[in-house]
């Protein structure tokens, strides 16, 4: 049914809590948080045992960016649910938002205690651990995180980045080219990455990434000027300019 007969369920009986649910949560998937909060509110209001909207609630709160009010929320739902991996991560974006990144590191560690193959923990205390200089701690939980979910396109994607920012350019290749392979949406990301193989004289793997692009979409200009450049520097003859960021040469 949609958000019409919600209403008018309500207004035939205003204590119809699932209704009430079906309003908020049509609000929710367009987006639209602030109704979908006051709805949510309505729900826990008139039926307070329902704990998982506490983590709607505070879903609602973080996307219209009052984290305060969300952290409020939260902590007391973890403490009622503390295995829950998504208000762990709803917790996590609080405190980054408020500068307290050792504290969201403690939060993300303490859910993976409690729920060792939650991928999306893994996922989101690698960027933590990356963003605070732990560079082996991100790859560990980046692996961890495809390891549990090899379709992890965003986790395979980071862990390329990871580790070709450690030099360990052998380890992040196939990880370019899984997340590429899923997601046609990093084709400029990884552009740029062939861009730093071939600069590290890695010409075969940019050669590699660059097909995979064109595979993808076959009239990519900048794609199709670096595999040309590569595949002259594969030959011995003159590199010419490298590619500009407009595909025109440098």
């Amino acid at each position: 049914p949609g958000i019409r007969w919600f209403r008018e369920s309500v207004r035939a009986d205003p204590h119809y809590v699932n209704a009430h649910f079906g309003i908020a949560d049509s609000h929710f998937r367009k987006g639209e948080h602030e109704p979908a909060l006051a709805a949510f509110r309505t729900v826990v209001r008139l039926q307070p045992g329902r704990e998982r909207i506490h983590g709607k609630i505070a879903a609602c709160l973080v996307h219209l960016e009052r984290f305060e009010e969300a952290e409020a929320t939260l902590v007391p739902a973890i403490e009622r649910d503390p295995g829950n991996p998504q208000l762990r991560l709803f917790l996590e974006k609080c405190l980054e938002k408020r500068g307290e990144t050792a504290e969201a590191i403690a939060s993300l560690r303490h859910g993976l205690a409690l729920a060792p193959d939650e991928a999306n923990l893994h996922f989101h205390l690698a960027t933590m651990l990356e963003n605070t200089g732990d560079r082996a701690g991100a790859v560990e939980h980046l692996e961890r995180a495809v390891a549990l979910r090899p379709g992890f396109h965003d986790a395979h994607h980071n862990l390329g980045v990871t580790l070709v920012r450690a030099g360990d350019y052998d380890r992040a290749i196939p990880h370019f080219r899984a997340a590429l392979a899923g997601d046609p949406r990093y084709a400029d990301d990884h552009l740029q990455m062939a861009q730093t193989l071939l600069q590290a004289n890695r010409t075969g793997d940019a050669i590699a990434i660059c097909e995979d692009i064109l595979r993808l979409q076959p009239e990519h200009p900048m794609a199709r000027n670096l595999l040309n450049l590569a595949r002259a520097v594969l030959s011995g003859q003159p590199e010419g300019p490298s590619p500009a960021p407009d595909g025109t040469g440098g």
